[in-house]
């Protein structure tokens, strides 16, 4: 999402500033964060229909280009993945992005039905208080009906550590070219990628 021209507004997003945006959880709350921070030049007030329908906006060429083959798991997701369903461990999803993106980029890269794999899917604004707050891994853990001693969440932002961490939860970190230089004091372990066979983490 780096370049957005959308509703007649002429906004770019490159690298540098979406990292820093990245510290806003939720595409609707980044939007009115950029809008009252950065100030940029409006032809009229945006509401906060206006928002909700920019986002939609922003979602529908997301998953456009997801279904299109633009975007990719990271290395390891799959087999992880694969390799927790064989040993009857349950899984969940506990994202601030919505379930339409979720849906997408899993059933893209892992094929129809890939959701069924997740015991719980709690995605977008199921809760009132997005990350870094628990809210998102409380609900999990009381729907899965699991203790958090019992669990161990991979992550791979600031936000999100703090979230886990919030809710009790061990982390393991994965980096990205925006938390690479982040500080993650607590987790589990942090790595720059989950790895396979013939591309092991560090």
């Amino acid at each position: 999402m780096r370049l957005l021209i959308l509703h007649e507004l002429d906004w770019y997003w490159g690298s540098a500033l979406y990292g820093i945006l990245l510290s806003v959880s939720g595409g609707k709350e980044r939007l009115s964060f950029y809008i009252n921070n950065y100030n940029p030049k409006l032809k009229w007030p945006l509401s906060e229909s206006d928002i909700v329908n920019i986002h939609n906006k922003k979602t529908e060429i997301f998953i456009n280009k997801i279904s299109a083959g633009f975007i990719s798991l990271r290395i390891g997701v799959e087999r992880l993945i694969n390799d927790a369903l064989n040993h009857n461990l349950k899984l969940a999803i506990a994202t601030t992005t919505s379930f339409n993106n979720v849906k997408a980029i899993l059933e893209s890269t892992l094929g129809k039905g890939a959701l069924e794999n997740f015991e719980v899917e709690a995605a977008g604004d199921i809760v009132d208080k997005k990350k870094p707050a628990s809210d998102i891994y409380d609900y999990v853990l009381d729907k899965m009906n699991l203790e958090c001693s019992e669990c161990v969440v991979i992550e791979d932002s600031e936000i999100g550590f703090q979230s886990a961490t919030s809710a009790g939860l061990k982390t393991v970190i994965t980096l990205s070219e925006y938390t690479n230089t982040k500080n993650f004091k607590g987790a589990l372990v942090v790595l720059d990628h989950l790895g396979e066979d013939d591309q092991p983490f560090r």
